[in-house]
């Protein structure tokens, strides 16, 4: 009767190369029927192996060895059993315990299925043979990471952009230089979503300079910034909707550089903790460059002579830097990736082991475009809050 099936819950304890831990299982419908071959590679089936089990697998709870045979699992095993399967092709032992109480497929699996089926389950599965990727045999060091998220990710999926992502090294470049046709060749048929902060402020560069070719860029980029929501990105989609419609900048647009203010920002000096913006060309300047014994007579600045001109900004701390870490582990779609690297930010050294294991990961490059967006989002933030736009 259908109501009598037993409901068997497997549990990987692990293998020849490691004690898993937490311990994935599954837990299968087995019919009255099923047999013990069904049941090992039912087993080995959910828990993604494709060897074949061998003779002698199950060890039953009075210390008999069980072939893999065709006897049936509730003639030998009444319910409450605990018992043994080991995979003997790949080495992997499983805990199995019959429930006390019958079940009925139809109500967990919407019907009788012909073999042992799972209906539950949990835990992260090992490759049977602790391979991490395709040619792990061959290849020691992890490939790298594609940039940008799967396009299967996406709802819209296949109607999505599948372009190359840009190089946000080339576009930070030609923003850098002001080169616009630079800039166009380094964005144009390339997806934009890693590098949104980058691109935006090649794309003010553009528009201003009356390029037409910038303003499906500027509405792409709108509508990325609108949906990631990162630091300073509602304030650059509010600037380029500006210039799409010729309307002013909402504050004092001064031309700030925003790789030296961000890099200024994030600079490590105990001695200097603060910096300046010139107001009137936008130069950025450490607060070294008050001193003159440091660069000089002729080069020195002179903040209180004209005090209107220079706006003083204090660096951040390491903190901001760690906040960064912790958003981009957040991000990780990839579970037990995530989980190592929040383990990773825990305590003293945090830095240094979140960076290896970045690299480890094959997410170093991602990493680096993840984080110079948050740093060039966190220096447009602190200039609009200044009432400043970069323009």
């Amino acid at each position: 009767m259908a109501q009598d099936w037993l409901s068997v819950t497997v549990e990987l304890l692990g293998g020849p190369r490691e004690d898993v831990w937490p311990r994935p299982a599954r837990v299968l419908a087995v019919s009255p029927s099923h047999t013990f071959a069904e049941l090992a590679t039912a087993i080995s089936v959910g828990f993604g192996r494709w060897s074949t089990p061998q003779p002698g697998g199950f060890t039953l709870p009075d210390g008999r060895t069980q072939d893999v045979d065709d006897s049936a699992v509730a003639e030998l095993l009444s319910r409450g059993a605990v018992f043994r399967f080991v995979d003997s092709a790949g080495g992997w032992t499983h805990a199995c315990t019959i429930a006390d109480l019958p079940i009925d497929p139809r109500d967990v699996l919407g019907g009788e299925p012909d073999t042992p089926t799972p209906y539950q389950g949990w835990g992260t599965i090992p490759d049977p043979f602790g391979r991490r990727w395709l040619d792990y045999e061959e290849t020691i060091e992890m490939p790298p990471r594609p940039a940008g998220t799967h396009p299967m990710f996406s709802p819209d999926w296949p109607a999505v952009d599948t372009s190359d992502p840009v190089d946000h090294r080339e576009v930070r470049g030609a923003v850098y230089m002001k080169d616009i046709d630079r800039f166009l060749a380094a964005v144009l048929g390339r997806d934009v979503t890693p590098a949104l902060q980058h691109v935006g402020s090649g794309v003010v560069l553009a528009l201003r300079a009356g390029r037409d070719a910038a303003e499906p860029i500027a509405r792409a980029v709108i509508d990325g910034l609108t949906d990631r929501e990162g630091p300073g990105d509602a304030i650059l989609a509010e600037d380029l909707q500006a210039l799409l419609r010729g309307e002013p900048l909402p504050g004092k647009v001064v031309p700030v550089q925003l790789d030296e203010l961000e890099y200024t920002l994030h600079s490590n000096s105990r001695e200097w903790t603060y910096g300046f913006i010139d107001l009137h060309t936008g130069a950025v300047r450490d607060g070294g460059a008050t001193d003159p014994g440091m660069v000089g007579e002729d080069a020195a600045i002179d903040v209180d002579e004209d005090i209107d001109r220079w706006l003083m900004f204090d660096k951040v701390s390491s903190r901001e830097g760690w906040k960064d870490m912790a958003a981009f582990a957040e991000q990780q779609r990839d579970a037990d990736v995530r989980q190592r690297m929040e383990h990773a930010l825990e305590g003293r050294g945090a830095f240094r082991r979140f960076r290896d294991l970045v690299s480890d990961e094959g997410l170093l490059d991602e990493w680096r475009t993840f984080s110079d967006e948050r740093k060039i989002g966190h220096a447009r933030e602190f200039l609009a809050y200044k009432g400043i736009r970069v323009g």
